[in-house]
């Protein structure tokens, strides 16, 4: 399927200098060759800046955004992009700045979101799994679902309020998404994840099943290594025998829905069912509920049948 859409894609790089040549040359790649790229510099101090100005002297489709340039933050740094978009753009992809596209990622996506508008309309997310590899983009693993152990289809809730099941570098949002998850608040564990969140809970979550991006794994990344159900935090850590490394892990992953959880509701709490809006009250609760009510709530929303997990949650209700 062919399509003339001018796409938008929003990149926030922090120190990416070592990477974004590399990542910006896959997009001019790309086989749908209409497309605008903004690049917003989140307080770099090495010479990501001065290479954006190289990059975009290079090709009139990719332009700087010129503001302060102060460090906001990933999430807040990719929303203030999505704030800034042009009315013309209908369609926009999520960018990091250090991973390499597929030549053939924006036609597939764009095919994807098509036949998705086509079976009914309304705020729109498309993702898919990607090619991992390690800095030099040697091939770890094929799929990064599978080495993290991600369900894609898991895009219901509650389940949507522990776990993400969606990779920021691979999303692709329609205008009616994209207007409606800005702000991204600084209480937004991720970014990726608060945008599964809200297209949860306002429109649809498309999985294409096969990956469209090489996700560079390296010691800067700010994506979590392990960014799936926290079942696989838990696990993977465990069979390593890093139990305290893996407890700390999943004590973050808690507090962090929560905090999440607690943002979201007074913004898209009136999109949701009665007993999910409980369900998320609960999860929200967890760090301030006494020990008995914690270890209860822990063991509704975030145990699975890996016993490993469930040694890790007696440890944590202890601390």
């Amino acid at each position: 399927m062919t399509d003339s859409s001018t796409v938008g894609i929003v990149l926030a790089v922090h120190n990416g200098a070592a990477y974004l040549e590399e990542q910006v040359e896959s997009i001019r790649a790309q086989t749908h060759e209409k497309w605008r790229l903004w690049i917003r510099d989140d307080g770099s101090t090495d010479d990501t800046a001065e290479l954006v100005d190289r990059l975009a002297a290079r090709d009139e489709r990719v332009s700087r955004v010129h503001d302060n340039s102060q460090r906001l933050g990933a999430g807040p740094s990719f929303g203030t992009l999505l704030q800034g978009l042009p009315r013309g753009i209908e369609y926009v992809f999520c960018c990091d700045a250090d991973d390499v596209w597929f030549t053939d990622k924006i036609e597939r996506s764009l095919d994807t979101m098509r036949e998705a508008e086509m079976e009914g309309g309304g705020p729109l997310l498309v993702h898919s799994d990607l090619r991992v590899a390690d800095s030099a983009l040697a091939l770890i693993h094929t799929s990064y679902w599978e080495l993290i152990g991600i369900n894609p289809n898991n895009t219901s809730f509650p389940g949507l309020f522990v776990h993400n099941v969606a990779t920021g570098p691979t999303m692709m949002m329609n205008r009616d998404l994209f207007e409606r998850v800005t702000p991204i608040p600084q209480e937004a564990a991720y970014q990726d994840w608060w945008i599964t969140l809200v297209a949860g809970a306002v429109g649809r979550v498309v999985a294409i099943p096969e990956p469209t991006v090489t996700y560079r794994r390296h010691d800067s990344n700010t994506t979590p290594e392990l960014t799936g159900p926290i079942q696989s935090i838990g696990a993977g850590l465990q069979r390593l025998g890093r139990f305290k490394e893996s407890t700390h892990a999943m004590r973050r992953w808690i507090e962090a829905s929560a905090l999440q959880t607690q943002v979201f509701l007074p913004r898209f709490g009136d999109r949701l069912a009665p007993d999910v809006v409980r369900a998320a009250q609960e999860i929200a609760s967890i760090p301030t509920a006494n020990l008995l009510r914690r270890k209860r709530l822990l063991l509704r929303y975030f145990t699975s049948k890996n016993l490993g997990l469930l040694r890790s949650l007696s440890i944590l209700v202890r601390g």
